[in-house]
């Protein structure tokens, strides 16, 4: 067994006068599927400086390959703390500073940005793929949402994948499962994930699922889940 999550969860100050974290979230993930709570990378950004030295330092870990960041947004910026704020520019830039070999995929756990700026950011970036958000979504309702998201991830084999045509067909029939399961998580809050796939980049939202070029996929997932109750492929 791992020592650790595969991932550095990076995160902003919430509220002015107090906080709250996600960081119990995941030691508590962290708890039942390695029976440590502290299987995990985690410590905090308060602004562009300190988030564009993290995310390089934290990619060259042998041992971490996904990265989830955690704060408000909105369609332009990550928040941090008080009035700052990190624009896409330096997400990208410090993006670009990642070899391909280093992270596979992020996940940005704030309002809008990540999904209208998904597809960009994984254009930009060598990453498999990138999720997010496209809707202002409640701290509750999206923080329960990513830690189902990160229990299905490592619970499936799409983690253990290292080949990155094999990661992205199972990152496509995760999320094809993860939509059957819970479809207010795409429907309600807006998720999305950008692909890199077969050479072109395919954003999963809920119009994606909508399409009836994509059904087969969906039917492939629900026999999937009849046959393979309670788990993650």
């Amino acid at each position: 067994m791992a020592e650790r999550l595969d991932l550095a969860v990076i995160e902003s100050r919430w509220w002015d006068k107090s906080n709250d974290s996600v960081r119990g979230l995941f030691e508590m993930l962290a708890g039942v599927l390695l029976d440590n709570p502290f299987g995990f990378h985690y410590e905090m950004f308060s602004n562009a400086a300190s988030l564009r030295e993290i995310i390089p330092r934290v990619a060259a870990e042998k041992d971490i390959h996904n990265l989830y960041i955690g704060a408000h947004g909105d369609d332009k910026h990550i928040h941090g703390a008080g009035s700052n704020r990190v624009s896409r520019a330096i997400l990208w830039n410090s993006l670009k500073k990642v070899g391909p070999r280093q992270l596979y995929g992020l996940f940005i756990g704030s309002c809008k940005f990540g999904g209208v700026n998904a597809e960009d950011l994984a254009r930009n970036s060598r990453l498999t793929w990138v999720a997010g958000y496209d809707e202002y979504v409640g701290w509750v309702q999206s923080s329960v949402m990513d830690l189902y998201f990160w229990n299905a991830y490592f619970s499936s084999n799409v983690v253990s994948e290292r080949n990155r045509e094999d990661r992205a067909a199972g990152m496509l029939h995760l999320l094809a499962c993860l939509y059957m399961r819970v479809p207010s998580m795409f429907d309600e809050l807006g998720f999305q994930v950008t692909i890199e796939f077969k050479q072109a980049y395919i954003t999963i939202s809920k119009e994606f699922w909508l399409d009836d070029d994509n059904r087969d996929v969906l039917d492939y997932a629900r026999s999937w889940i009849e046959e393979n109750p309670g788990a993650w492929p």
